[in-house]
């Protein structure tokens, strides 16, 4: 598995707020989670699944409140 800003969120431009941040996890058979790094060689039982939640795009600007 190969993957990018997991531990950095990406920017965001021109005093906008940085997005969120990527995650991977395992699940195991018994529903427990594992937290994966972005980079990675896991194996897999049957049955067990691999979530990817990927990052969020940094904002453009200053929010508006």
């Amino acid at each position: 598995l190969q993957s990018e800003r997991r531990k950095f969120s990406p920017y965001g431009l021109l005093e906008g707020n940085s997005g969120a941040k990527g995650v991977n996890i395992k699940r195991k058979v018994d529903g427990e989670e594992i937290i994966l790094p972005g980079r990675v060689i896991v194996d897999f039982k049957k049955g067990e699944t691999l979530i990817i939640k990927t990052p969020g795009g940094g904002g453009y600007g200053k929010a508006k409140k």
